[in-house]
């Protein structure tokens, strides 16, 4: 990638988050809430660099295979 979601991102990425949690009836996010969120929120802040959209890949791409090596926290 070669240009990050950055911090408003990150602000969107939790307030999604949260409406996804009380839309399935919830007062609390859980971490299928955060990756459910992920790629609408950032798809579109996140720009791909040239060598790797040379390749193939794209946005998507990339953000599916940054969720999948993230392990959710155990409480």
């Amino acid at each position: 990638m070669s240009l990050g979601a950055g911090t408003r991102g990150a602000i969107s990425l939790v307030q999604v988050s949260k409406a996804y949690a009380i839309m399935a009836g919830r007062d609390y996010v859980i971490p299928d809430d955060i990756k459910e969120a992920s790629l609408p929120v950032f798809r579109h802040r996140v720009q791909v660099a040239p060598e790797v959209a040379i390749s193939g890949q794209n946005v998507d791409d990339l953000l599916r295979s940054a969720l999948e090596t993230i392990v959710a926290p155990r409480i």
